[in-house]
């Protein structure tokens, strides 16, 4: 009996080891090309754990790499749980095979993003800062209630301003507001710049962590 119980206790023993490993594997912790962007490494590895991010490879994560679109709203359909596989997308550059034509779809349902004009999404086209705004902010006052208390001051600092499209400036506002977003510089917001993976990690991060 002795030499029974011994044996039994280490039996559950590799258990625990092997589930902490196989839980960090394929979410992030593997990811070896955060080394440059420190600032996005705790957002890139959270939203990857919960699925809501994923790397190019087992070990890569591309932070630099330009955001699609497509790859943005799906990012946020994910982030709230808003997939909808029977939603139609009228796209005419959208084919039901695509593999974000129930994100694209499900995004449009909910009121969070919409074409590009003459029927089109524009799904492969990288994301402007301003469009990534216009989609966060959508979720912001949709999802979380939020909303602008003063759009000129908030845009206040940026020197650019005029430069944000009429439709985007109180997406823009809300989200400095909201300390969601800052200006590429201290005085610039950058609407037509693109965004990358890393920056859109962050901006997600913040957004599910506004009470």
């Amino acid at each position: 009996a002795p030499t029974v119980q011994p044996s039994a206790t280490p039996t559950p023993a590799p258990t625990p080891t092997v589930q902490p490993s196989a839980t960090p594997n394929p979410i992030g912790s593997n990811f070896t090309d955060l080394g440059k962007v420190a600032w996005a490494v705790s957002a890139i590895q959270e939203l990857a754990a919960k699925g809501i991010l994923q790397g190019v490879s087992d070990n890569s994560f591309a932070p630099l790499k330009e955001v699609t679109r497509a790859e943005f709203i799906t990012m946020i359909v994910r982030a709230f749980d808003l997939l909808d596989v029977n939603s139609p997308a009228a796209f005419s550059d959208v084919k039901a095979s695509d593999w974000s034509y129930g994100y694209i779809a499900s995004g449009v349902k909910n009121g969070l993003i919409n074409g590009v004009g003459n029927g089109r999404f524009d799904p492969n086209r990288a994301i402007t800062r301003e469009e990534m705004a216009i989609i966060v902010s959508n979720a912001l006052k949709k999802f979380k209630g939020k909303s602008v208390n003063d759009t000129k001051a908030a845009l206040a600092n940026f020197k650019d301003q005029a430069t944000i499209a009429a439709y985007g400036k109180e997406a823009v506002a809300l989200l400095t507001q909201e300390g969601i977003v800052q200006g590429l510089t201290a005085d610039t917001f950058g609407p037509k710049n693109i965004a990358n993976r890393a920056q859109a990690a962050v901006i997600i991060d913040r957004m599910l962590k506004l009470n």
